[in-house]
């Protein structure tokens, strides 16, 4: 019996100081001068057939990504990237960003931003643009095969061969992330053989997922910026040469826009103090990072690395899906202040 009172009450008190005004008053007195990022992946509207087996763990639906840009807009004052280069940032600052270069930047977000007048920043690995090389993502690929049923969990087993270790059944995303995990150990050169049989199965429904050069061009002249992801999207600690993945990314996305990107985010969160300096020598301005905190400001305005705070669809919906903006609140609104030295 208690624990059925603590599983009612517990969300009856968020939501209650959350529409009484506590949080937003508690917002409103810590959070005046720091710069809150955001991260989204994937925005697609329920109906979506790509949404019946995208990776759920990276993929907001639509309608909740609409509220949340609702919640944004009531809380706090949207800039773009062009506002934190020339430190000209309001109080309450709040930088909504994408990574990957996923179709539906373009297709579903950039319309409800263009609405509402707010300004993004997309990320985007290199190697995806025009689906050059799909297995750029091939974390997600596996997911949307095993999901959509074009890789069962029967079949995919077989790769565990290639790590060394005994077979595990796959039988659920815990599983097949658990095989992820044992792959992403192979060098990139021997991934990429072990799944190249496989890269036709990845792509159910002969869907579009990757975002074309036109589209990149549509969507910087409709208010999002673009900034740079890496080219292969894997995690730079774990690249031979991470400059000279850097330095491709810069230039394949001056290239495909006109434009020289200022700002970059690291795949996966992952970097170094080497990796960082690397960075700024291929040509970028800003680096952000995955660190969950919220940027102080100083005299100068924000910092040349910033970190992001990830909002995955369960930190704003509750078990039936509906958006509940009090856990979106206590997400942000409480999340540390810091400096990002951009030093590991």
């Amino acid at each position: 019996m208690l624990e059925v009172v603590k599983r009612v009450a517990r969300p009856a008190f968020k939501a209650g100081i959350y529409h009484l005004g506590a949080l937003p008053a508690y917002h409103r007195k810590r959070n005046r001068r720091v710069l809150t990022v955001v991260i989204f992946h994937r925005v697609l509207g329920r109906a979506d057939p790509r949404f019946a087996y995208c990776d759920p763990e990276y993929t907001m639906p639509e309608d909740l990504f609409v509220a949340c840009l609702d919640f944004f807009k009531q809380h706090y004052t949207p800039v773009s990237l062009q506002d934190i280069l020339d430190a000209q940032l309001p109080d309450y600052p709040l930088l909504i960003t994408f990574d990957d270069g996923w179709i539906d930047h373009e297709e579903v977000a950039l319309p409800h931003l263009a609405n509402r007048k707010m300004p993004a920043l997309a990320f985007i690995a290199a190697d995806a643009i025009d689906g050059q090389r799909p297995l750029a993502f091939w974390e997600t690929l596996l997911i949307h095969g095993f999901r959509a049923g074009t890789a069962p969990g029967g079949e995919l087993e077989a790769l565990w061969d290639a790590t060394g270790a005994p077979r595990q059944p796959v039988t659920d995303l815990g599983s097949l992330r658990r095989l992820i995990t044992a792959l992403e150990d192979l060098p990139d050169s021997r991934l990429r053989q072990v799944l190249a049989p496989w890269e036709a199965r990845l792509a159910p429904g002969g869907h579009r997922h990757f975002l074309r050069r036109a589209e990149l061009v549509a969507m910087a002249r409709n208010g999002t910026a673009l900034g740079g992801h890496g080219a292969s999207h894997a995690p730079m600690t774990r690249l031979p040469d991470p400059a000279m993945d850097l330095q491709l990314a810069y230039r394949s996305l001056r290239d495909a826009t006109g434009e020289a990107p200022q700002a970059m985010s690291f795949p996966h969160g992952k970097y170094t103090t080497a990796i960082a300096a690397s960075a700024r020598a291929a040509g970028y301005t800003l680096l952000f990072t995955g660190d969950a905190v919220l940027n102080q400001l100083g005299p100068d305005g924000a910092a040349p690395t910033l970190g992001r705070i990830e909002l995955p669809a369960e930190a704003v919906s509750d078990e039936h899906g509906r958006f509940r903006p009090e856990l979106l609140a206590l997400r942000l609104f409480r999340a540390p202040h810091d400096r990002v030295s951009g030093q590991r």
